[in-house]
């Protein structure tokens, strides 16, 4: 604007002076003034493009870092398992030796060594007539007794089911972990959880109740782990949801009011 008023008045000042040399320099400094305003234009042009690009680069860069954190994270947490597995297999290969022995009390206390609580799991009553529901249930009683948490079942399964004992464990440990420890965060005087299990026309049934009052957190059907820790947590449910693809089963959450559900159809193979 204040080109066009200056290239104005030497406009007017050219029309009305009558001197040569004037109205040679009005006419040089309307070019000039001209060419200085092409130029701002081309400097603002590039000043802008080069404004785009750095925060365009520092998006990149934050997002880089985002990306390198989550790879740190993803290679903390593999190497984590790798310990865990090569730990478990050496575990293993020690059971195993002394189970070859008839050694049942090196067996017992070795598995007290590696559970930290020799007490823990051991409980004066039986659950029900199978191995596995009966060990994994009876195992949480104290806890869930110590934390003040109602911890009630209904189980009705025979002494062998057609599924694999390893799956059966992850599948029932799992869900009673999350139960529990769900439980344990919550804010709340009346904490309870209940486990049903029935085995009838040749499926499982299970459907697990808890209360919770902590804020989930869900993406689409999942849920994810709210630990501090969550990178090297929330693999109960995917591991549930793993046994239960394997037999190609029914797997449903429900939460309504505080109370998570957890519904489980096995089908064997």
């Amino acid at each position: 604007i204040s080109s066009i008023v200056i290239i104005h008045t030497l406009y007017l000042f050219n029309q009305t002076s009558s001197f040569l040399v004037f109205q040679v320099l009005s006419f040089l400094s309307i070019i000039l003034l001209l060419f200085i305003n092409v130029g701002f234009f081309l400097f603002d042009d590039k000043l802008s493009k080069y404004t785009d690009m750095k925060v365009e680069n520092s998006i990149l860069s934050q997002q880089l870092k985002h990306y390198e954190a989550l790879r740190a994270a993803k290679e903390e947490q593999i190497n984590f398992f790798n310990r865990e597995k090569h730990n478990l297999k050496n575990q293993l290969l020690s059971i195993r030796a002394f189970a070859l022995k008839a050694d049942s009390s090196a067996i017992i206390n070795f598995i007290n060594s590696l559970l930290k609580d020799p007490d823990f799991g051991l409980t004066p009553f039986s659950v029900c007539e199978n191995l596995i529901f009966d060990a994994i249930i009876s195992s949480k009683v104290n806890v869930a007794k110590n934390n003040k948490i109602k911890y009630t079942w209904d189980i009705d399964v025979p002494h062998c089911l057609p599924f694999n004992d390893t799956d059966l464990c992850v599948l029932l440990g799992n869900a009673i972990e999350n139960s529990l420890e769900a439980c344990l965060n919550a804010k709340s005087t009346n904490k309870f959880v209940h486990i049903a299990a029935h085995y009838k026309q040749n499926c499982l049934y299970m459907h697990i109740e808890n209360t919770y009052t902590h804020q989930l957190v869900k993406s689409g059907r999942k849920f994810f782990s709210t630990k501090r820790t969550s990178r090297l947590h929330g693999y109960g449910l995917p591991s549930i949801q793993h046994v239960v693809n394997k037999y190609d089963g029914v797997l449903l959450t429900e939460t309504k009011n505080n109370l998570f559900e957890l519904k489980i159809i096995l089908y064997p193979t």
